[in-house]
């Protein structure tokens, strides 16, 4: 019998943002784009039991809180990322946009 696969929100390839983070890390991160490499370390036993995706920073540097470790990645090196903190950026239906109704009836309006 296989492994479970736990469910992830992003995926080997996508592009990701980065849309939060944890405590020790940089806000100075968020919006920053990375690239989803593949399944990163399992960092259960040093007591961070979330899904890592080991990430490509496309040169940027990125400062990571994993397992109560503050990293700082200085672009040249892959860095593993939790899943819960990225949103894939896909052009597919399983992205979804965002429309705010308010707006466009002020400009309708």
């Amino acid at each position: 019998m296989a492994p479970e696969t736990p469910a992830t929100r992003c995926r080997p390839g996508d592009l990701a943002i980065v849309v939060g983070t944890d405590g020790g890390s940089s806000s100075a991160d968020l919006g920053k784009l990375l690239r989803v490499i593949g399944p990163g370390h399992d960092w259960a036993p040093f007591g961070d039991s979330r899904h890592h995706w080991r990430c490509d920073t496309l040169g940027q540097r990125v400062s990571v809180y994993v397992a109560g470790m503050a990293t700082l990645s200085d672009g040249r090196e892959p860095v593993d990322f939790p899943d819960v903190l990225l949103r894939p950026i896909r052009g597919d239906e399983q992205a979804e946009d965002v429309v705010d109704h308010r707006s466009a009836e002020h400009r309708a309006g």
